[in-house]
C-alpha cells in the first residue's frame, strides 16, 4: 500500500514557499505509483498501478503535455513551473481521490495552464484567481463535449479547492464549476430527442452491419462485427462485454410452456453481483452465432493461456517445432517460425527490440534458445494467469482473448504470445479512427453514410 502523507502548509510562509515545499514533499516523500517513480520524467507509466477493464495490454502513461500540444505525436511539456506543481498535485490527489480515468484530471491541469499562460505568460499556479479559473472553464466548454466538460470542470473545482485550502495561491479565492450537467437521457421533448438520436447507430450503420456480419471472413471483422450484433440484441458497457467468460450463455427452460429462455451472465464492470441479462427470443439465435464466431477465432489463444499456466517460465511452441526445446543455439528462421513472424529480417529486428544477442557461425546467424524463452515469457499479460482479477477469471477461460496482432492484417500472429481485445480494437472496427486514416469494417466491406462520410458508431 502507498504511503499517504498529508501536506499542511505553514503560515508564515508565502504561496510560492509553500508551492516549494508541496512539490519536495511529493517528489521525495510519496510512494504513490511506485517509491521508484520517476517524478522528473515527464511520460509516467503508471499501468501497474491501476486498473483499467478492458484496455488489454495497453500500457497507460500519464504525458504532462500541454493543451496546446497535446494531440501531437511529439507534444510540448508544461511549462515550469507548473510542471512540478501539476506532477506533484496528481501524485498526491491520486493518493486521498483515486481515479481510474486520468483524463479529466489531467485536462483540468492543462487549461489552467493554458489560462496562466494566455494572461502574462507565467505559468505560475500561485498566481490563480477567480479570473484564471474561469477562463480555463471556458477552454473546456469551447474544446469538449457537454457530458465530458461537466466532469472536466468538477476537476477543475476540485483544483481549485486544493491551492486554496493548502494556501499556494497569492489571492486567496474559492471558485465554483459554473459548467452545467447535462441534461437527463430520460427527459422529453426535441432537444432531448435529437441528442439521444445523435448518440445511436445511423441507418446506413444499422443497414451494413447484418451484411457484413453474415460475410466476415477475416479475424478483425468476424470479431468486431459479432461484437456489434451481441451489443445490439443485448445493450452494456463494452468493457463488461470483453470480460466475459467463455462459459457466459445461459439457457433456463420455463416448465409450464416448455419454452427456453436464453441470456447472458454479466459482470458488472463497478464490483456487483454478477446478473443474468436474458435476450428478447429474435435475436437469441443471433448472439448465440456471434458467440460461437467469436469461440472459434479464440480457441487457440485460450489452449496457448492454458500451457503457460501448466508450464511456467517456458515458451509454448507448435507441435513441429518442440524438437527445439533442446536446443542451445537456434536459427534465424527458427526464430521466425517459433514466433509467427516472416522472414529473418523480422527476426533480427525483434532480437534487437528484446536485446537478444545474435551471433555468427560460418555466415550464418544464431541466438540463444534460452534467450527467447525469457523474452517470451516476459510478454505474458499483467496479472498472468488473470484475466481480470476482481472475479478471478483466467485468459484460459475468457472467451475475447486472441494471439497477438491476430487483428493485425499486417503483422505476423504470434504462435506463442497471446492478448486480450481491447476496447480500442473493437472502437476502431467500428469507425472511431475512420477520420485518422484507420480501416474500420465499413470501409473494408464498402459502405458509407449517404453524404459519402464514413460510419462510425460511437456508442460502444
Amino acid at each position: 500500500m502507498s504511503d499517504l502523507i498529508l501536506f499542511k502548509p505553514k503560515a508564515e510562509l508565502d504561496a510560492s514557499e509553500n508551492l516549494r515545499g508541496f512539490i519536495d514533499s511529493c517528489r521525495n516523500e510519496l510512494t504513490v505509483f511506485g517509491a521508484d517513480l520517476p517524478f522528473d520524467e515527464n511520460v509516467w507509466d503508471i499501468t501497474d498501478s491501476i486498473n483499467l477493464k478492458g484496455h488489454g495490454n495497453k500500457r497507460h502513461r500519464l504525458v504532462f503535455s500541454n493543451l496546446a500540444t497535446v494531440n501531437d505525436k511529439a507534444p510540448d511539456s508544461m511549462a515550469e513551473p507548473f510542471l512540478s506543481f501539476a506532477k506533484a498535485y496528481f501524485r498526491y490527489m491520486q493518493g486521498f481521490r483515486p481515479i481510474a480515468g486520468t483524463g479529466s484530471r489531467l485536462v483540468a491541469l492543462r487549461v489552467l495552464e493554458a489560462a496562466l499562460k494566455e494572461n502574462g505568460g507565467d505559468a505560475d499556479p500561485t498566481r490563480s484567481d477567480i479570473l484564471i479559473f474561469n477562463r480555463a472553464a471556458q477552454m473546456i466548454v469551447d474544446k469538449y463535449s457537454d457530458a465530458a466538460a461537466y466532469r472536466m470542470g468538477g476537476q477543475l473545482e476540485m483544483l481549485a479547492d486544493f491551492l486554496a485550502d493548502n494556501k499556494l495561491t497569492i489571492i486567496p479565492a474559492r471558485w465554483r464549476n459554473f459548467i452545467k450537467r447535462p441534461g437527463d437521457a430520460v427527459r422529453v421533448g426535441k432537444e432531448f430527442d435529437e441528442r439521444r438520436k445523435d448518440k445511436m447507430p445511423s441507418q446506413a450503420a444499422l443497414d451494413a452491419l447484418p451484411h457484413i456480419f453474415r460475410n466476415a471472413i477475416e479475424p478483425i471483422d468476424v470479431i468486431v462485427s459479432s461484437v456489434a450484433a451481441m451489443l445490439c440484441a443485448s445493450p452494456d458497457r463494452i468493457s463488461e462485454l470483453l470480460s466475459l467468460p467463455l462459459d457466459c450463455e445461459v439457457r433456463q427452460k420455463n416448465s409450464k410452456t416448455g419454452d427456453e429462455a436464453y441470456g447472458l451472465r454479466w459482470w458488472p464492470a463497478k464490483g456487483a453481483a454478477p446478473m443474468i441479462k436474458w435476450v428478447v427470443p429474435s435475436m437469441a439465435s443471433v448472439v448465440q452465432e456471434a458467440i460461437g464466431k467469436i469461440r472459434k477465432l479464440t480457441d487457440e489463444a485460450r489452449r496457448i493461456a492454458k500451457w503457460y499456466e501448466e508450464y511456467s517460465g517456458k515458451i509454448y511452441l507448435v507441435s513441429e517445432l518442440e524438437h527445439l526445446r533442446g536446443q542451445e543455439w537456434i536459427s534465424m528462421q527458427e526464430l521466425a517460425d517459433i514466433l509467427g513472424l516472416i522472414g529473418k529480417d523480422s527476426a533480427k529486428a525483434w532480437c534487437k527490440t528484446n536485446l537478444i544477442a545474435i551471433i555468427k557461425n560460418e555466415g550464418r546467424e544464431f541466438i540463444r534458445f534460452a534467450d527467447v524463452e525469457k523474452a517470451v515469457v516476459g510478454m505474458l499479460p499483467r496479472d498472468f494467469p488473470l484475466l481480470d482479477k476482481e472475479n478471478g477469471h483466467k485468459y484460459s477461460e475468457a472467451l475475447f482473448v486472441l494471439r497477438v496482432n491476430e487483428l493485425h492484417a499486417q503483422r505476423g500472429t504470434y504462435n506463442c504470445m497471446i492478448e486480450p481485445i481491447s476496447i480500442n480494437q473493437i472502437n476502431t472496427g467500428l469507425g472511431g479512427r475512420a477520420e485518422h486514416g484507420f480501416a474500420s469494417i465499413f470501409s473494408r466491406f464498402g459502405f458509407m453514410e449517404p453524404d459519402g462520410s464514413p460510419i462510425n458508431i460511437r456508442s460502444c
